[in-house]
């Protein structure tokens, strides 16, 4: 894998999500077949539901499924319902940041900055959903963060990462 460039560059990176593998088909093996295609893709980001539930079993499955992008590829990922215990909204995020040694920018569990040449991203975890009302300490992190991005003035880009959108048209 590459490290993050310095100073303001063009990169490539790749999104997916809800990859929820039950060990019945390996959407990981997809993944890393078209990766093969794009050297260009300096990493992915995954908002979200890599595991079919939040037990050992699911874990494994990911982790077993995955492993041939491990060695090549850095991921940075967000929680998603299905990486927390019951399949809905859960604010534990316990055996998600087992598995995962993220960035520690907020001091808010799973919620985190990285920053790759001239571009932000800021990770938010949705299955906490009252920390995105006003006030809170997942929005205050956030509107700091992004004010202290438009007063340095060295992001040309900012992407937010999160798994449930805020509005839900279906």
């Amino acid at each position: 894998f590459r490290t993050a460039p310095a100073a303001a560059t063009n990169f490539t990176f790749a999104s997916l999500s809800d990859m929820q593998d039950t060990g019945e088909r390996n959407p990981w093996s997809d993944v890393q077949a078209e990766l093969a295609n794009h050297p260009e893709v300096a990493f992915l980001v995954i908002p979200g539901d890599l595991t079919a539930g939040d037990g050992p079993g699911s874990w494994w499955t990911f982790f077993d499924n995955a492993r041939g992008l491990f060695p090549g590829v850095v991921m940075m990922p967000v929680p998603g319902n299905h990486d927390t215990p019951g399949g809905s909204h859960n604010n534990d995020t316990s055996s998600f940041l087992d598995y995962f040694d993220l960035p520690d920018s907020s001091g808010l569990a799973s919620v985190y900055r990285f920053d790759y040449g001239s571009t932000a991203f800021l990770s938010l975890n949705s299955e906490d959903m009252p920390q995105f009302a006003v006030g809170a300490d997942q929005f205050l992190w956030m509107e700091d963060v992004l004010l202290d991005i438009v007063t340095a003035g060295d992001r040309d880009w900012v992407f937010s990462l999160w798994h449930v959108p805020p509005y839900n048209a279906g």
